[in-house]
């Protein structure tokens, strides 16, 4: 129980140091158990974290936004913002805007954003050096002499469109001033950079950048700069701290799903789940439409898929088990007849009377005749006498391939005859089949 302790307080830390509010282990724990205590709390860190996933950074333009809307607001804003990344869950839709109850939904909720939009890797992504960037502490002296802006408070239209045509000429003039400064602070950066080449505090750089050098010009703003580091530095370390132990916070956060899990009513029923969606006008036309072309698709279509479950049916019922043994016969016998005529052909030149063939030994030293026909084997030559001559070592080669064949042919029709008669042994009730001794040396 201590290492969850510290694991949420970790995780408490990381989130205030990227700019949310404080909120201690102690809230967590109380949501858990779905407290009402926990609940505003909660409500705000919800509202803060999904401003930091739209827009990166949780700068006073959140606090500004947090302060002037009303709780029922910042609850709609949550609830439409999750709903559009997919978190559909109606114990969320259905918690009221008064943001007094329902912080168990909450914590669900808030585990849910983290992991489905990784906002501890976005955290580690906006830990850069401030050295590579300008900072506004280094500037706070500067900044004060800035005009601030008022607030003017104006009722008449004609007076407000004044007021509008003003601001959009200032807008268009700082426009100009802001891209000129741009152009002449990548001038001056330039000129920067060509000055101090050589001279680099990195290995990737040789040269200085403008803000290294106005620390080197500044050497007070050295303190600030190593505060920031600091910082960052402290930042990067809970974030690599946290990787290691959130196993620990999901575990625990499981622990939370079972106790609503178990607490749950199964009856409970949501006649409408309130949707914060920017649906389009026409949507609920536009289902109705389609609903419409599917049904019409159906019934065109049915006819035809009862005709073919009809034909279905039919043709699975004209053909018996009678039928298919008959059929799986004639298929046997075919092929019995067709192994046999294959045996018969096989066995055809066997049946034929044979040639007088005169064997002759042949003299290797003496040279071989002209061949008289260039359709006859070199082997084979026109010997004296009525009969053909015949090379007797190619006789010897040829007869023991056709003994080879009859032997293959043989063993096939013994395979053969012993299925039959095993078949025919296996419908005979009580009755073993024995095949002879050489037979069985065979097989």
């Amino acid at each position: 129980m201590a290492h969850v302790r510290e694991t949420i307080k970790l995780l408490s830390k990381i989130l205030l140091q990227n700019g949310t509010i404080e909120i201690s282990p102690e809230m967590f724990r109380q949501a858990k158990f779905n407290k009402k205590e926990a609940a505003p709390v909660l409500w705000k860190l919800m509202f803060q974290l999904v401003y930091f996933c739209n827009f990166g950074i949780i700068d006073e333009s959140a606090v500004k936004a947090e302060t002037e809307l009303t709780q029922e607001e910042r609850c709609v804003y949550v609830k439409q913002e999750l709903q559009k990344w997919g978190y559909l869950l109606p114990d969320f839709a259905c918690l009221s805007p008064d943001g007094n109850t329902g912080s168990r939904e909450l914590l669900l909720a808030l585990a849910w954003l983290i992991c489905k939009e990784d906002i501890m890797e976005k955290f580690m992504n906006n830990c850069t050096s401030p050295i590579e960037y300008d900072s506004d502490l280094l500037f706070e002296e500067e900044m004060k002499f800035m005009p601030s802006v008022k607030k003017c408070d104006i009722k008449e239209p004609s007076c407000k469109v004044q007021k509008l045509l003003m601001l959009n000429g200032k807008l268009q003039l700082n426009l100009r001033r802001l891209y000129s400064l741009q152009i002449q602070d990548i001038n001056l950066s330039h000129k920067v950079h060509e000055s101090t080449k050589g001279v680099s505090m990195t290995s990737y750089r040789n040269h200085l950048t403008p803000m290294e050098v106005r620390l080197l010009r500044y050497p007070a703003h050295l303190k600030k700069m190593l505060h920031l580091l600091e910082k960052d530095n402290e930042r990067i370390q809970n974030l690599l701290l946290w990787k290691d132990q959130e196993h620990i916070f999901w575990h625990w956060m499981e622990s939370v799903l079972e106790l609503k899990l178990s607490e749950e009513d199964t009856s409970t029923s949501y006649r409408s789940i309130p949707v914060y969606l920017n649906l389009p006008s026409d949507c609920n036309e536009k289902i109705n439409s389609t609903r419409q072309h599917l049904v019409e698709t159906i019934l065109q279509y049915e006819d035809i898929i009862d005709q073919l479950e009809n034909l279905w049916t039919r043709k699975h019922e004209d053909i018996s088990e009678q039928d298919l043994d008959n059929l799986l016969t004639s298929i046997n016998m075919e092929i019995a007849l067709q192994r046999a005529n294959l045996s018969l052909s096989a066995t055809e030149t066997m049946l034929k009377p044979p040639k007088q063939t005169r064997f002759i030994l042949q003299d290797k030293t003496k040279k071989t005749a002209a061949r008289q026909s260039k359709h006859l084997a070199p082997a084979f030559s026109i010997g004296q006498g009525d009969g053909q001559s015949v090379d007797i070592n190619v006789a010897i080669v040829d007869i023991e391939r056709r003994i080879e064949n009859l032997e293959h042919d043989l063993l096939v029709d013994q395979g053969i005859c012993k299925t039959e008669v095993e078949n025919l042994a296996s419908k005979i009730p009580d009755t073993i089949c024995i095949p002879p001794l050489a037979f069985k040396r065979r097989f």
